[in-house]
């Protein structure tokens, strides 16, 4: 038996005797970043309230300079792979209301993530068949 994690499914499969299956996995710490709302090969992303408000934090992969940018808001840093980042997103009163991006300085964006709606969110529910 053997798998590995692809897209957001895990794929595990018995394979025959000499058959092989090649894949990468990319590691990199998470420490510091609260409520991970998203993560790419380029950096991550939490976003959480508490009681002074609602605060994204990010971490990237590679150093460089990045802009945050907060429902609009643009803040930029140097960024290293060691450090997480945190500041407030001003103006929202739930994690639901932040949409946040990260781009590199070509405007390449290394990691983003807003709240997308439900799939039955404002349909009915269809009926089990009977």
């Amino acid at each position: 038996m053997t798998g590995c994690f692809t897209d957001n499914q895990p794929d595990f499969t018995w394979i025959m005797p000499y058959e092989t299956k090649t894949f990468e996995q990319r590691w990199y710490s998470l420490k510091g970043i609260r409520d991970l709302k998203n993560a790419t090969e380029g950096g991550a992303v939490g976003v959480w309230k508490d009681e002074e408000g609602v605060a994204v934090s990010f971490n990237v992969t590679e150093a460089g300079r990045v802009t945050l940018c907060v429902n609009g808001e643009k803040h930029s840093y140097d960024a290293q792979p060691c450090h997480v980042y945190t500041c407030r997103a001003g103006g929202a009163d739930s994690v639901d209301e932040v949409k946040v991006s990260l781009t590199d300085e070509n405007g390449r964006v290394l990691v983003a993530w807003e709240k997308l709606p439900m799939f039955f969110e404002g349909k009915d529910v269809p009926q089990p068949r009977r």
